[in-house]
């Protein structure tokens, strides 16, 4: 089975591939958590790294690192009825995979925002460029979550010459999906769109559809 987890289970870097290099894949695995050891908030060497570079030279790869421990204990409540987990994937990346296409033009930025959390990924040419979890009490407040997504355009207007956003793709299962698209359309100037992987699977789950729209976004998502 695939592990869909929640993004706060894990930590996602985006590291210049050119930073990023070495002969063998031992080797690159060694060179990533180096690069991580001072930016976690965890020992390094406890933890589970993963990355993936994109076919374009110029883009940065992008690594999750996670506790071995926390993801052990997602794997053995599936274990403990029979399932043996192999894709493990946080909830936005697997968002990311089945909504933004290598050929899409402009900067586009996905939401994903949930019961304690909300992250922002920002995509240019369907690679992330920029990534953002929010957690802790700025969370309970759709007004903050609003400000914190105005930065975050801010931030890449400035820093990574971003002309504006051609879209915005929102999944909200920590307030009705209407309330939190009105609160980010006048911070990011654009509607957000819903995130809805449902109809590629001939699907509709109702109340749930936003609850569980990444582990359907696994599903539609090409590998």
């Amino acid at each position: 089975m695939a592990l869909i987890l929640p993004d706060p289970a894990g930590r996602i870097a985006l590291l210049p591939a050119s930073e990023v290099t070495a002969s063998r894949a031992s080797d690159l695995d060694e060179v990533v958590r180096f690069r991580l050891r001072k930016s976690l908030p965890f020992d390094v060497r406890e933890a589970r790294v993963a990355h993936v570079r994109s076919p374009r030279a110029e883009d940065a790869l992008v690594v999750v690192a996670a506790l071995d421990s926390v993801v052990e204990a997602y794997e053995e409540v599936c274990r403990s009825v029979g399932l043996e987990v192999g894709l493990v994937e946080l909830s936005a990346l697997a968002l990311c995979r089945s909504v933004f296409r290598p050929d899409s033009t402009g900067d586009r930025l996905l939401v994903n925002w949930d019961e304690g959390y909300a992250t922002l990924i920002l995509v240019r040419q369907g690679w992330p460029v920029l990534a953002r979890t929010l957690t802790g009490p700025i969370v309970t407040s759709p007004a903050e979550v609003g400000r914190e997504a105005a930065q975050t355009l801010l931030y890449a207007r400035e820093r990574l010459g971003s002309a504006g956003l051609d879209q915005v793709l929102l999944r909200s299962a920590a307030i009705d999906l209407a309330e939190a698209a009105a609160v980010l359309e006048g911070p990011l100037g654009i509607a957000p769109e819903a995130v809805d992987p449902w109809p590629g699977l001939g699907a509709d789950p109702g109340p749930a559809a936003q609850p569980l729209a990444g582990a359907a976004a696994c599903l539609v998502a090409p590998a």
